[in-house]
């Protein structure tokens, strides 16, 4: 029961949002159709990413803590491939990237992406890991630069402002208006104000 409420709370994240914002594209099954499911999807799982690094109590007794850790470390493949796949997506559908609402999204992909290599040399102990070249980078880069790893997590937590940024960016395109779409607006703006706060509360008890 407690699994299936969570799963359950997972897929609304993600099932009302694109509903509110598919249902004002009005553009039938085409690639931007393609182009706003890649980006709502990318975004409510960085919210839910956010959330799930604050370890909720609930989550971790209905599946354990071994379960959340790798859902936090899986999570971002996904992000990663639907945040690319969407500006991808839309260029090919013959929207600029030359506005300000598409650099703010460019720039955010890129802080994304640098973050989470970061993330997976100096912080993660994965697979990576094996592969000597990259493990003797960790430990070249963390004497040189005394990378402890506290020093780590302030720049891991940077994460939180880059949602905050994309959240800018969803906000500022056309299917965010709120004279079009005030509930999905709504939506967008309470899943981002929902993961910051917890992430802040989370981080205030650890210390």
């Amino acid at each position: 029961m407690k699994k299936t409420f969570w799963i359950v709370l997972f897929a609304a994240s993600l099932g009302v949002p694109l509903a509110l914002y598919l249902s004002v594209a009005a553009s039938g099954f085409d690639g931007y159709t393609l182009a706003i499911i890649a980006a709502i999807t990318a975004y409510i799982l960085i919210c839910d990413q956010i959330i799930v690094a604050t370890r909720p109590a609930g989550l971790v007794n209905a599946f354990g803590a071994k379960f959340v850790s790798k859902l936090h470390a899986t999570l971002p493949i996904a992000i990663l491939t639907f945040a690319v796949l969407h500006p991808i997506l839309k260029e090919a559908n013959g929207f600029s990237e030359e506005t300000a609402q598409a650099r703010i999204g460019i720039a955010s992909l890129i802080l994304l992406a640098t973050l989470m290599v970061f993330t997976v040399l100096f912080m993660a102990n994965t697979v990576w890991m094996r592969i000597k070249p990259l493990a003797r980078l960790k430990k070249w880069v963390t004497l040189r630069l005394g990378l402890t790893y506290p020093v780590a997590r302030v720049v891991h937590g940077l994460f939180a402002l880059i949602a905050i940024a994309i959240a800018i960016h969803a906000l500022l395109a056309s299917t965010s208006d709120f004279s079009v779409n005030p509930v999905g607006a709504i939506w967008l703006m309470g899943m981002t104000g929902l993961s910051i706060v917890l992430y802040i509360r989370y981080r205030i008890k650890r210390r």
